[in-house]
């Protein structure tokens, strides 16, 4: 048995996983739950593309301490 159920953040309450707890029981065999938290804004995509990046090197700029520190002026 495979259901995808698509509900918003307001209904995700203990009724929720009890109605899915009850579905699994009538089923009668293992299970395995995923849930899965689609964003709704380009913000979170965009913080996905630049972990990438910073993770394979791409668009970063690399410096040493000392130049870190050349660059900042505490004001």
């Amino acid at each position: 048995m495979q259901a995808i159920f698509t509900i918003p953040a307001s209904e995700f309450d203990n009724s929720l996983f009890e109605k899915i707890k009850s579905l699994l029981k009538a089923n009668g065999e293992g299970a395995e739950v995923v849930i899965s938290v689609r964003p709704k804004s380009r913000y979170a995509e965009e913080l996905k593309k630049s972990i990438a990046e910073a993770d394979s090197g791409e668009n970063c700029t690399v410096f040493t301490v000392e130049e870190f520190e050349s660059f900042y002026k505490p004001q």
